[in-house]
């Protein structure tokens, strides 16, 4: 049977000792306290690694109407963010210069060459796709988010919180790193970074503001 949001609540509150619902948009206590969080930690956890289920290469569109020119470099196009972004894995081209950067509200991705293609995390939704490990850490964390909100309970919020951090994440990571790297994109520094265990960059870019 396909996971559903359905089941992603029940595991939750079942893993609190609390009162399960029979939809995810009914009006009772513990379905509105995961439907404030759930789109807020689900971001959180899939920020943790580069997720295989969550991955995705586009090339990537020009922003239209948006041009900028840089003292430095000549980072002279601008491109749309893709709206469902959480982390870059790397460039079509490892030779490019890249920035994110704020232009009025909206944050696009600089670079000085055009036709720029991007490996990135994305925000998928689908509980179909997720992996097992991936479901029972993400359910860890939003019990931990939400356990005092239902149970009042402190001890509990603790529990798992510890069980997230120590248990299911490190797991579900484990699993990740044995699986294979996608193909078809250059790996650059940050790519190169993962697996070297450098500390020249970051793991993910500096997003300039």
């Amino acid at each position: 049977m396909a996971l559903t949001k359905l089941n992603v609540y029940n595991r939750t509150l079942q893993k609190l000792g609390a009162d399960t619902v029979s939809a995810v948009d009914e009006d009772t206590k513990n379905a509105n306290i995961i439907s404030e969080i759930y789109d807020y930690v689900l971001v959180e956890v899939l920020q943790e690694t580069f997720w295989t289920f969550a991955t995705k290469r586009v090339e990537l569109t020009i922003a239209s109407g948006i041009s900028a020119v840089w003292e430095s470099f000549d980072l002279n196009y601008v491109y749309e963010l893709p709206s469902d972004y959480i982390n870059v894995i790397g460039w079509s081209d490892n030779t490019a210069i890249t920035k994110f950067e704020v232009i009025g509200s909206t944050q696009y991705i600089l670079s000085d060459i055009s036709g720029l293609g991007m490996l990135y995390v994305f925000n998928n939704i689908d509980q179909t796709q997720w992996s097992p490990l991936f479901y029972d850490a993400f359910t860890d964390k939003l019990a931990a988010e939400c356990a005092f909100m239902v149970l009042n309970s402190a001890t509990k919020t603790a529990q798992m919180t510890e069980k997230y951090e120590t248990i299911s994440l490190p797991k579900a990571k484990a699993k990740e790193a044995q699986m294979n790297t996608p193909n078809s994109v250059n790996q650059n520094q940050w790519v190169n970074a993962k697996y070297s265990n450098s500390t020249t960059y970051s793991r993910y870019p500096t997003r300039y503001r």
